[in-house]
């Protein structure tokens, strides 16, 4: 932690010398945050660096409509900036470190134009470049952000950042690493967060973020129209070392070139858990998914894809190419177009396993199509349990699974004879990951605990009425760290720490508690009481009313 420090103040050169606006009430302290109000008040804050390692608080709705006059017609300047030299070199990196609580409230009309500045400041969004900050409850509309590199609506570039309950909408553009809500993430935790901003970028372009690297993003929504040219995605473009869980994605999902996800685009050694696609995801050359477009080294549990997956080659129901990855539980039921190489669930495989999955997605094709794999390039690679509707598919090549009669495949008892475990038996295990109901899905399986699309209206309403993980402190940390949480209403509580890999490590609190603020401490080891070794960790927060997910990391 000292080295990271160390390493900003060695770089930190001063940004402005005097603040303009007005200095909004409060001491910027955790007990006494400066309270926003006015635009005047963001003027304050977006000029005087010196407070953005403070505690902010919105109290009203904000009409930033005039930021597009600011500047000389660049509009807004971000909270946190990172500036280079002509040659990529960082010559000033003064971050966002506070905590800004947007309260339920809006800021609306926001600008930014920084779409030709190449090299500096570089790093657009409301908040241009965070570091160990904490951003939660706000929402932005209507805005209008465009950059070059690293481009979202909330933050450029973010590192070891905390974001929950937050809303985007408006139009982001940029050329790398563009997302709805954020450009560039390493270590992000997100979640409870949505984006309806239309999205426009060349390489690594997401609905919630255009790349993530070792993050958490769970209970993630994008309703905005995204395109890229390439490792485009609904909620990721490119994604890794990273845990997605609850997720999807409702809008079209277009690239320009190749590597195309209706969730993520291009991902590595990636975690996802009941993510789904809606929209239509095409790419105008090859390797496009409904899900991912590209998977290596990774694992999906509870996912489906039910739009219409288009593109020249190498399209997948599921996703376009895989290696060395575990499909369980999944199904596409969206139509599933291209040239050549074309699959159910998968275009090409190579080491692998898929389970418990099935495909009732219609094949548009020349040649050279799978009911669930077009073209198997490893005998490493294995199908089990595993089938496709032989009267909606019409594959030419692909044995692997099998093809079955519509009725079949809407027969619960008929699965449950082949080890697909449902709501309601117990010989095939307890979890209940299958259920079927006539009048869902046409009738196919459906997933027991799909994730929702929620009511966007609804979502600022609830902020101040769910229990919820409040961080916790220190972090990064070695060996102990302490975790605040808030619960709504008394009841039951589950405080766990799991791995990267959905493990649970260790279980800190399982008993009724009282309403109100809590905390509880973890000195770094699991139920055996082994100390753990370094890396990003997983908070998880049941109770009576919901779920809060956050992450921690532990760094010896």
């Amino acid at each position: 932690m000292k080295l990271y420090l160390f390493y900003f103040m060695l770089m930190v050169i001063p940004f402005s010398v005097f603040a303009d606006g007005v200095q909004p009430l409060g001491a910027g302290t955790e007990e006494a945050p400066y309270q926003v109000a006015t635009l005047d008040n963001l003027l304050w804050v977006s000029t005087n660096d010196s407070s953005w390692d403070s505690y902010f608080i919105q109290t009203a709705d904000i009409d930033a409509s005039d930021t597009q006059n600011w500047n000389g017609g660049t509009g807004f300047s971000p909270l946190g900036i990172i500036q280079t030299d002509q040659d990529g070199n960082g010559v000033a990196t003064i971050p966002f470190t506070g905590s800004y609580d947007g309260n339920g409230f809006e800021i609306s009309s926001v600008y930014i134009d920084r779409a030709s500045d190449y090299e500096w400041n570089s790093r657009v969004g409301f908040f241009g470049y965070t570091y160990l900050a904490d951003i939660k409850n706000l929402s932005l509309v209507n805005v209008d952000v465009s950059g070059y590199w690293a481009v979202g609506c909330l933050i450029g570039e973010n590192y070891y950042t905390e974001v929950e309950n937050c809303t985007v909408s408006g139009d982001v553009a940029g050329s790398y690493f563009t997302g709805g809500m954020l450009g560039y993430s390493y270590f992000l935790s997100i979640d409870n967060c949505t984006n309806e901003a239309m999205v426009n970028g060349d390489t690594s372009t997401g609905g919630i973020t255009g790349i993530s690297q070792e993050g958490l993003i769970s209970n993630c929504y994008n309703y905005g129209a995204i395109q890229g040219d390439t490792k485009v995605g609904g909620i990721v473009g490119t994604c890794s070392s990273s845990y997605l869980s609850e997720c999807s994605s409702d809008a079209d999902i277009e690239g320009g070139d190749d590597v195309v996800g209706g969730v993520i685009g291009q991902a590595s050694e990636c975690y996802l858990l009941q993510c789904s696609n809606y929209g239509e995801v095409s790419s105008y050359n090859q390797d496009c998914g409904g899900v991912i477009a590209v998977a290596l080294y990774c694992e999906l549990d509870k996912c489906s894809n039910s739009g219409l997956v288009s593109s020249q080659e190498l399209v997948g129901g599921l996703i376009g190419a895989i290696q060395h990855t575990v499909i369980n539980n999944c199904y596409n039921v969206g139509e599933v177009q291209g040239n050549t190489l074309v699959g159910g669930l998968i275009a090409i495989a190579a080491q692998g396993e898929v389970n418990f999955c099935y495909n009732a997605g219609v094949l548009v094709y020349n040649s050279q199509a799978g009911g669930l794999v077009a073209d198997v390039q490893s005998a490493l690679f294995s199908i089990n349990n595993s089938f496709w509707d032989s009267e909606v598919s019409y594959p030419d090549t692909g044995s692997e699974g099998m093809g079955i009669f519509t009725h079949w495949l809407q027969n619960a008892q008929y699965l449950q004879t082949n080890g697909w475990d449902f709501v309601g038996e117990s010989i095939n295990g307890t979890d209940d990951f299958w259920s079927i109901d006539s009048s869902q899905n046409s009738g196919y399986p459906i997933l027991s605990a799909e994730p929702p699309l929620p009511n966007i209206e609804d979502e600022q309403e609830q902020v101040r009425q769910l229990s919820q993980i409040n961080g916790n402190y220190p972090n990064p940390f070695n060996p102990v760290t302490t975790i605040k949480f808030s619960q709504a209403e008394s009841g039951d509580v589950d405080l766990t720490i799991y791995n990267l890999r959905g493990q649970r490590v260790r279980t800190l609190l399982n008993k009724t508690m009282s309403k109100g603020d809590h905390s509880v401490v973890w000195n770094g080891t699991d139920d055996r009481d082994q100390y753990v070794s370094s890396g990003v960790y997983l908070i998880k927060l049941n109770t009576n009313r919901n779920t809060d997910t956050t992450k921690c990391i532990l760094m010896k």
